[in-house]
């Protein structure tokens, strides 16, 4: 009985897709270290303004006239942060899908390079290029949702009291 020995060719191919395969998942999970504090760091801040408010030292200094611009500059603000992070959380989510495609591409290849079939062509990785249309919806996306409620919700709290805050020193949240 003689061990089956690998052609010099095809190992080097499989280093060449082991690679690959390594530098896709590596990228993936950098991606998510950097999404993780991304998000933790926008928590904090969120949390560092909520506290402010809630202790009274945060407040929109606006003069009676003008006391629904304070209203105005909450709702914008929450709205630009909110509508920011989810198109961070939807480009990570594409990213995400792409790397992790590749990946299970390339770990094919290795498997059927040592059977010398040709691999059916990146389907997975056309798929998860298509992908972006729905991205939050469709293979697992659905995890970056709490992430946007989560933020929206803490944004939200940090400027009704930062409103709050202020019209209890104006008279009121529109005063006339």
């Amino acid at each position: 009985f003689q061990p089956y020995q690998v052609p010099i060719g095809v190992t080097l191919k499989m280093q060449k897709f082991s690679k690959k395969s390594e530098l896709a998942l590596k990228k993936f999970f950098n991606r998510q270290n950097f999404e993780w504090k991304v998000t933790y760091a926008l928590w904090t801040a969120i949390a560092i303004v909520i506290g402010f408010a809630i202790k009274g030292d945060l407040q929109l200094n606006v003069s009676e006239e003008s006391g629904c611009i304070r209203c105005v500059i909450v709702i914008v603000v929450v709205t630009v942060i909110t509508v920011s992070y989810g198109a961070f959380l939807w480009g990570a989510g594409i990213s995400h899908a792409v790397d992790k495609s590749y990946h299970h591409f390339y770990e094919k290849e290795i498997d059927q390079a040592l059977v010398d079939i040709k691999p059916e062509e990146d389907d997975e990785i056309k798929k998860a290029k298509d992908k972006w249309k729905n991205c939050f919806f469709k293979d697992g996306m659905w995890s970056r949702i709490p992430f946007l409620i989560i933020t929206f919700i803490l944004l939200t709290l940090a400027g009704i009291l930062i409103i709050l805050q202020g019209n209890s020193q104006v008279g009121g949240l529109c005063p006339r």
